[in-house]
């Protein structure tokens, strides 16, 4: 029997403790937010607006797989909330009642006598846990419900008189949150064995059954589908869906170590050989999201978020298998003093039991820490390429139809129609033949061409505007009969994350009769330009300079350079083109060079800058587009300005053209 004062102080050391870890978790992780929780926050908007829970207004597609935390989302639009500042509030608090449960899960397989339970610590010290409580996902709320409702029904299985089961409402919100729930309660009512008979559990099956029939036939009501677009999109290639998978898990599996697996494994052998009821259920319903994930094959996010259902009832038979190592069983009687030896071998066990908790714990910290630095430099790069995108599409251009891949942000910002080329909220790529992101083939690339986009995001791994990493974006790109090159031309780009240029296409078709003229290529020097300062003193840059890398993407022979070949970045200084008339429509050039507006390339009439392009940290020379017919007959100069010193402090401008409007 624990006193008051033992019992208080194995809270604060089992639970308040972790809770205070995980706390600061949720706080370095609180301004991430992953670009898949804006497709649900822009179904909430559109039902708040009396479109219905539709991603593109007038098209019934359930693109979503988390319905409840969707419609939440939209109860916090409508009391003018910020879905975003809702839902990461509402995640936090699952966490925290995640741990809750933990510690309530474990003291039951394994009472507390001298240790607390080490679930919480476990789950506290996870960034997985952290990072998607805040992330604006269902993932950890899922992960609540079901840990909630698995640990009531036993509770309930077992309480004398009955009572009502409650856990049947919680099993139903869980179905409703995500569609792999029914899978935790199959498994909690398989454990109870004979008392799956029971009245009680009748009431509970009746429950979840009548939400998810109900739920089941608004769905078809509303889309005219029985299941949702996304299993469609993300299935079609069962081969290759297992191979990511195992991958998946393999991945994890390294990053939670040996021993921790070690203990879980220790843990499940335990709560079977006791026939303990909610440990077999605990130990199925771990096995159970390992063989799901693996089926599905996982998905691209960050952290193994598939697993975080997993991580509840794997760290409490990790503590199970710790704790029953460390303390003898409660049941067995008192035990005789030891002799000599005797107490040196429990000191020997004792000192290795320390020795596992300190490898693991000093794993965790490590692994908590640099996962949470890569879930802050995953936003930094969010942070520099599709949200100023999206935010320069609505500043700077009318709606339209914008084809992308990463449809979570951009949709959201812009509010334009979106014509997801991964097919999440598109039936008919959903369709089409092969696996999440490989449906490409002739009828891909039909009903992209018939669809004509107004707009195209491609994503180069080159920092340029034509190499497209992704299948889908490459597909389109390069389809036969320069279907695409000869309807889009570059009108923006982003700076470069990690090598990787965004690039905005416009639908601009080129007709056969398109006039061209060049107006300056640097084949005969900088005749006519007037320069200042050291960057241009030397006159034309090759395409292999001095001390530089290799420029590509530009053509002839020579262009404009401010790197000095002596002074490198350190040189500045600006270049100023002659006088020429505006006399098309399009005025197109190659740039290149650093990303800073210190180092750009402006268009300036009646003396005043107009508009302005940099490169994108890139030797690579990428091709921008300006729209001049607002200037249409008028005299203009080009002005190279290199006002920067230190790395990527240099311009490239090279076959500057004007051309009529395709």
């Amino acid at each position: 029997m624990i006193d008051g004062r033992r019992r208080v102080a194995l809270i604060a050391i089992g639970l308040v403790a972790p809770a205070a870890l995980l706390i600061a978790g949720l706080a370095a992780a609180w301004p991430v937010t992953i670009d898949d929780a804006y497709i649900s926050y822009r179904y909430a908007r559109n039902l708040v607006r009396g479109f219905g829970l539709v991603y593109n207004p007038g098209e019934a597609i359930e693109g979503y797989t988390n319905f409840l935390w969707t419609v939440m989302a939209a109860g916090a639009i409508k009391l003018h909330l910020d879905p975003e500042l809702a839902t990461k509030l509402l995640g936090s608090a699952s966490a925290l009642g995640t741990l809750g449960v933990a510690w309530r899960v474990s003291a039951r397989l394994q009472p507390v006598r001298v240790l607390p339970p080490l679930a919480p610590w476990l789950l506290a010290s996870s960034a997985l846990c952290a990072g998607y409580a805040v992330m604006g996902l269902e993932t950890i709320f899922f992960a609540f419900l079901v840990a909630l409702g698995t640990w009531l029904l036993f509770e309930e299985a077992e309480a004398a008189p009955p009572r009502f089961p409650w856990s049947g409402v919680v099993f139903a919100l869980a179905a409703l949150t995500r569609p792999e729930a029914p899978l935790f309660l199959a498994i909690a009512v398989a454990a109870l064995g004979r008392r799956a008979c029971s009245r009680q559990n009748a009431v509970r099956l009746a429950i979840v059954v009548a939400v998810a029939c109900a739920h089941l036939l608004w769905r078809h009501q509303t889309y005219g589908a029985w299941l949702p677009n996304t299993l469609a999109a993300k299935t079609g290639n069962m081969g290759g869906q297992v191979t990511s998978g195992l991958d998946y898990m393999g991945r994890y599996a390294r990053q939670c170590g040996p021993v921790l697996w070690l203990m879980t494994a220790v843990g499940a052998v335990l709560v079977v050989r006791r026939r303990s009821a909610l440990g077999i259920a605990v130990a199925a319903s771990a096995l159970g999201v390992a063989a799901y994930t693996t089926v599905v094959g996982g998905d691209w996010m960050p952290l193994w978020r598939f697993l975080a259902p997993l991580e509840p009832f794997a760290f409490v038979l990790a503590d199970v298998g710790f704790r029953a190592a460390a303390e003898s069983s409660p049941d067995a009687p008192a035990p005789r003093p030891l002799s000599r030896a005797g107490r040196r071998v429990r000191a020997v066990s004792w000192a290795a039991l320390a020795i596992v908790a300190v490898v693991v714990g000093v794993q965790r910290a490590q692994a908590r820490h640099a996962q949470l630095a890569e879930l802050a430099a995953e936003q930094r790069g969010w942070d520099i390429s599709a949200h100023p995108l999206a935010d320069w599409l609505t500043a700077n251009q009318p709606p339209g139809l914008i084809a992308v891949g990463d449809i979570g942000y951009i949709g959201w910002r812009t509010d334009f129609p979106v014509l997801d080329i991964l097919g999440l909220v598109d039936p008919v790529i959903a369709t089409l033949p092969g696996g999440y992101g490989t449906k490409q083939g002739p009828a891909y690339l039909d009903y992209f061409f018939r669809r004509r986009p107004a707009y195209f995001v491609l994503i180069s791994d080159h920092g340029d505007c034509r190499h497209p990493f992704h299948p889908s974006i490459a597909a389109v790109y390069r389809a036969p009969e320069r279907r695409f090159k000869n309807s889009y031309r570059v009108v923006h780009r982003v700076a470069v994350h990690d090598g990787y240029g965004w690039c905005v296409y416009a639908y601009a078709p080129r007709g056969p009769a398109v006039r061209e003229r060049t107006v300056f290529d640097f084949e005969a020097g900088f005749a006519g330009w007037q320069a200042t300062g050291t960057a241009f003193e030397r006159g034309p840059s090759s395409f292999a300079p001095p001390n530089q890398q290799p420029i590509t993407g530009a053509e002839g022979q020579s262009l404009a350079n401010s790197f000095h070949p002596a002074l490198g970045d350190d040189a500045v200084g600006t270049l100023t083109s002659p006088a020429f008339a505006l006399d098309r429509g399009q005025l197109t050039l190659l740039v290149g060079g650093g990303a800073s507006n210190d180092t750009r390339v402006e268009l300036v009439v009646d003396g005043r800058p107009v508009l302005s392009a940099s490169g994108v940290e890139s030797e690579d020379m990428s091709p921008v587009s300006w729209d001049v017919t607002a200037f249409a007959g008028r005299s203009a100069q080009l002005r190279i300005v290199d006002a920067a010193t230190g790395p990527w402090g240099h311009v490239l401008l090279d076959a500057v053209k004007l051309s009529d409007p395709g």
